[in-house]
């Protein structure tokens, strides 16, 4: 292992960093070994020879690191954009935990703590490796801005990296209208690797992608989307939403007695809250999670059930996007979700540690017309009925 992080330091340059920062640098390397290999090592390689970088690689395929490790190895502070506070809150989490000096700079920021930011990215004072933001701290905090044109033009700007790069394009399945504003990081920081991530994106979407970050010249690398270790299953739901909960509760209770982690998702924050009451009626530990919550509601539920005080969080789509905890056992669809690429994304935060784990989906033809958006995307309505007419459905 050593071996591997003194040839790191060689081929980079940066032999002289501090003994404190190769263990850190040590500690990353050896939770995510694994991951540097064939795509990870030359999505790497390239952003650390100041490329920009589009990166489409299958959830729980170690996307974080291909960013955080030239973020560490790279002089300055890397700057992260990130499109939800629960994505931004887990990254921070783990990153400190392994004594990087990550921080985040969101609404929930302490004024103490947004005074270190700035005083680090104005004047480099005191220790910031990687920095989180929001789309929306780019589009609307002339301060934010100001800073961080003083940190770039002191040197000390590493790199930008653009979390969920899907969301840049009006035909990718979680468009954010903030995501528009990013174009003015190229612009204004011409010499700056840009690196765009994220789990799908079909060609028009990964061209909007490029046309919109004004990366037109970046190395571009795609993954499979496969993960063998996922079993899918779509079960016939019943019109009873009584019903649904026990089989829901059922399922969880005979298949995971040991309290292993898991999501159910819902269609709206009402069914949340009711599904949440009743699994816990019947003995689950589950709390909701969505967008109408207090910022605090949330970040509490989040922690315990990053912390296993929780065994299921009942959320929407506001839940999960990009969350690292490894050892999700399952992820339930109360409802369908509103595109192939999106319940993609949320099945696929189950077994991000490699090992079997379970994705269910509860399908009845009335739950179709709840989403609006299905005039445009016939494909998961036409999977779930090959999956009827093969019988693969189990009641």
């Amino acid at each position: 292992m050593k071996m591997l992080l003194d040839l790191l330091l060689w081929k980079t340059g940066q032999a002289h960093l501090s003994g404190i920062l190769k263990l850190m640098m040590l500690g990353l390397i050896f939770l995510a070994y694994p991951l540097i290999v064939k795509i990870r090592k030359e999505i790497i390689n390239a952003i650390m020879s100041g490329r920009d970088v589009l990166v489409i690689m299958a959830a729980g395929g170690g996307k974080s690191l291909c960013y955080q490790l030239p973020a560490i190895l790279r002089d300055g502070v890397a700057l992260v954009i990130s499109p939800l506070l629960s994505l931004i809150q887990d990254q921070v989490m783990g990153l400190t935990a392994l004594g990087i000096p990550a921080y985040m700079l969101t609404s929930t920021t302490s004024k103490e703590n947004e005074k270190f930011i700035y005083k680090a990215l104005e004047k480099g004072e005191g220790e910031l490796k990687i920095l989180y933001v929001t789309p929306e701290k780019i589009s609307k905090s002339k301060r934010f801005m100001s800073k961080l044109e003083k940190c770039h033009n002191a040197g000390r700007l590493s790199l930008i990296s653009i979390d969920e790069a899907h969301c840049c394009s009006q035909w990718g399945h979680d468009f954010r209208p903030d995501y528009k504003s990013l174009s003015i990081l190229k612009t204004q920081f011409s010499n700056v690797p840009v690196v765009a991530l994220t789990a799908t994106a079909t060609q028009k979407v990964q061209y909007d992608v490029m046309e919109m970050l004004r990366i037109p010249k970046c190395v571009k690398f795609v993954s499979t989307v496969n993960r063998p270790n996922l079993f899918y299953t779509v079960r016939s739901k019943s019109s009873i939403g009584k019903v649904v909960v026990d089989e829901i509760a059922e399922f969880i209770q005979e298949s995971y007695p040991n309290s292993e982690s898991g999501i159910v998702y819902c269609f709206s924050r009402k069914e949340c809250e009711q599904v949440a009451a009743e699994l816990r009626a019947r003995g689950i530990a589950a709390d909701y999670y969505h967008a109408d919550m207090d910022v605090n509601a949330r970040e509490k539920v989040h922690m315990r059930w990053s912390k296993n005080k929780l065994q299921v969080i009942v959320g929407t789509v506001a839940f999960g996007m990009g969350i690292n905890k490894p050892d999700v056992r399952f992820v339930i669809h109360h409802s369908l979700s509103k595109s192939m690429e999106t319940y993609y994304q949320e099945s696929g935060r189950a077994g991000r540690d490699g090992l079997p784990s379970e994705c269910v989906l509860f399908y009845r033809p009335a739950d179709v017309p709840r989403q609006v958006v299905f005039l445009f995307i016939s494909p998961l309505t036409m999977l779930i009925s090959i999956a009827f007419q093969h019988t693969i459905i189990q009641k």
